[in-house]
């Protein structure tokens, strides 16, 4: 997409040679920065909440040597109906995933009457990941495209079946999800799955869908950039490291669908124009790599959400899109199933708290900084807004009507039926509680 400043950089021979449309250029360009808040370099203009609680996402865009297929899984996501899948695992691929649980075995996949041939692994981190000889309920990444170049699931590559081991209202994913795309944030569509493994029922699972090519197309209009996956990497000495912009951090950043500049060099400029902490610089900064009102929205959504284990603290939890048109990253949610806690809230300064510890570098300092805490504040004002307008009370029980059977049924889910009712009722008690919360800090 042509921002401002492309525009600028690209036409500047053409101007110099003809006046006129010199003339006319400085009117749009005036006109397009005023707009966008900018204008000055040194205002980093207010936030306008989007009119549609969850923008829809636009038309797939084929790229050269992307996915083929059109996108026909819209009735998979939402609160419409439970479907009903079945993982077919040969014993071969039962031991392999015993021994090495993150390699694709084969296997089928059958929904409705048809069959797929699929790649088979198990998924998830230190809170949700469960062993395939545990007798507890894994989670599963199932790969249309692992073994059959042209396989795809209505035109899905890959799902992303989640346990809900860590949400035992099985809503917070998805009203969380909601809540940060009523920025405009990109964020996957969930839904909701009755899982069968070798014809034995496994309950209830999340749907979360997939970020890849066919994903960046849908928010992103040049998808040419690398996607990368912000969470936990195994240190060559030991132990865990959580990736961040600073030197000895940024290799933890998983490259997830490789594209320009073909090398990490994208995250090596921002590690660059960190590397000295010039407060002078911060917010301009902030703009160059990133939409500076888009991600201090998102990190106020975080720490609104009691989202302890995403970009703001712990680093962990996340996607980044890297655009080449813009020279800035996008960031996208991940892994929301431990938010509207009330046991977890903060005041819009997390630092010190429990378990919002290893602030990103670029929050962190953000904090300290009086004209950058000021202009998160306000962003947290917006989110407050934003959130009320949401009515989220209609969605929990939306959600609740479809699951309530399906939890109550569940034959591998780790925690009671009380105990559902009892942490239900407390997410609906935070959207009742949580922005009169708030506005104590911000009013």
């Amino acid at each position: 997409m042509n921002t401002p400043t492309t525009i600028m950089r690209h036409s500047t021979m053409l101007l110099v040679k003809h006046p006129v449309i010199l003339c006319l250029f400085a009117l749009l360009w005036m006109n397009a920065c005023t707009q966008d808040g900018r204008f000055g370099g040194e205002v980093y203009g207010s936030f306008t909440p989007t009119e549609e609680p969850l923008p829809t996402p636009r038309e797939n865009i084929d790229q050269p040597g992307d996915d083929p297929w059109v996108d026909q899984s819209e009735f998979l996501w939402g609160l419409d109906a439970i479907h009903e899948f079945n993982l077919e695992l040969p014993p071969a691929g039962w031991d392999a995933l015993i021994a090495d649980p993150r390699t694709y075995v084969p296997g089928v996949f059958h929904y409705d009457g048809r069959d797929w041939d699929v790649g088979i692994r198990l998924k998830g981190a230190l809170g949700s990941f469960r062993a395939l000889n545990s007798g507890q309920k894994c989670a599963f990444k199932v790969d249309f495209n692992y073994f059959d170049p042209a396989g795809n699931f209505f035109g899905i590559k890959k799902l992303a079946l989640n346990n809900g081991m860590q949400d035992r209202s099985f809503s917070s994913e998805y009203l969380a999800y909601k809540s940060f795309g009523a920025l405009g944030v990109p964020v996957p569509r969930l839904g909701y799955v009755s899982l069968s493994v070798n014809d034995q029922a496994w309950g209830l699972y999340m749907n979360v869908e997939v970020k890849d090519r066919r994903f960046m197309n849908m928010w992103h209009e040049d998808t040419s950039g690398n996607l990368y996956e912000g969470s936990y990497a195994n240190a060559p000495q030991g132990g865990r490291v959580h990736p961040d912009f600073v030197a000895d951090r940024s290799w933890a950043f998983e490259l997830d669908v490789a594209g320009y500049p073909g090398d990490r060099g994208d995250i090596q400029a921002v590690v660059d124009r960190f590397a000295v902490n010039d407060p002078d610089d911060l917010l301009a900064a902030i703009d160059q790599h990133f939409d500076y009102d888009e991600l201090l929205h998102l990190m106020a959504m975080e720490i609104f959400l009691t989202h302890w284990d995403g970009f703001s603290a712990n680093t962990n939890n996340y996607h980044m899109v890297y655009t080449p048109t813009t020279g800035r990253f996008t960031i996208s949610p991940w892994g929301t199933d431990q938010t509207f806690d009330p046991n977890d809230r903060v005041d819009p300064d997390p630092r010190g708290f429990g378990p919002y510890n290893d602030l990103t570098i670029i929050f962190d300092r953000l904090l300290d900084h009086p004209q950058g805490r000021a202009d998160y504040e306000d962003a947290m004002r917006d989110v407050i807004v934003v959130f009320e307008s949401l009515d989220l009370a209609d969605d929990w029980q939306q959600v609740r009507d479809l699951i309530v059977d399906a939890v109550y049924a569940d034959p591998r889910k780790n925690f009671s039926n009380s105990s559902f009712e009892s942490r239900s009722g407390q997410v609906l008690a935070f959207i009742e509680d949580q922005p009169d919360y708030m506005r104590q800090w911000v009013p």
